[in-house]
């Protein structure tokens, strides 16, 4: 009698429920740091001058809604 031996493919590591939520929980903080980040940016971009915005080549169309298409592709 011949003896059949089956392997199953590697899953990689074993998550647990706590790996899972602490890997959610970092993803949504670092997003929600880059978040505020682009709006206190935004904030201090209003600020300036038109003369000074247009040195550093942007207009204040650019700053209203050019701000919103570069994180958001579906705004």
């Amino acid at each position: 009698m011949h003896t059949i031996t089956i392997r199953r493919p590697s899953r990689g590591p074993v998550r647990t429920l706590r790996d899972v939520l602490s890997g959610a929980f970092s993803f949504a903080f670092g997003w929600l740091i880059d978040w505020q980040a682009r709006a206190s940016e935004r904030a201090h971009l209003g600020e300036l001058s038109d003369h000074l915005l247009r040195d550093v080549g942007l207009t204040r169309e650019q700053l209203r809604f050019g701000a919103k298409t570069r994180y958001c592709t579906s705004c």
